[in-house]
């Protein structure tokens, strides 16, 4: 009679635990349905923002592509002006330099100018003098 005692005594605490379980289980399922119903309502608010912000994401990447473009040509435009600066200061210097040699070549003029004239007026006089004298 004991062990009939002692197996009721375990199928009502079986009974039990069963009942616990069912409990559990009950309130798990429920949390899942909660969760998945978030969960879903979670993608469909993602899914919007995701609609309304892809619109001006493409404008800001169109915008981003035509910075680097505009950045690009600057660069080649700075480059044929830095190749351009450095024929202006060529050619600068290569004007620089006739207008020295010009001026040494109208210096040497200018000299062999006045000595011309200088050996003019010597003959000029010497022949002023002669003219007196005779």
């Amino acid at each position: 009679m004991r062990e009939w005692e002692y197996l009721k005594i375990e199928l009502f605490k079986l009974k039990l635990d069963v009942a616990s379980m069912m409990k559990d289980k009950s309130r798990v399922e429920k949390e899942i349905e909660e969760s998945n119903s978030m969960m879903l309502t979670c993608l469909a608010t993602a899914e919007v923002l995701k609609r309304r912000l892809s619109k001006p994401m493409k404008s800001n990447r169109r915008k981003l592509k035509d910075s680097i473009e505009e950045i690009d040509e600057s660069k080649e435009l700075e480059m044929k002006l830095v190749v351009t600066i450095s024929y202006a200061n060529l050619l600068q210097n290569e004007l620089k330099t006739v207008k020295e040699m010009e001026k040494r070549v109208q210096g040497d003029w200018s000299v062999k100018q006045l000595e011309g004239s200088f050996s003019k007026g010597e003959e000029l006089e010497d022949s002023v003098m002669l003219q007196t004298i005779t």
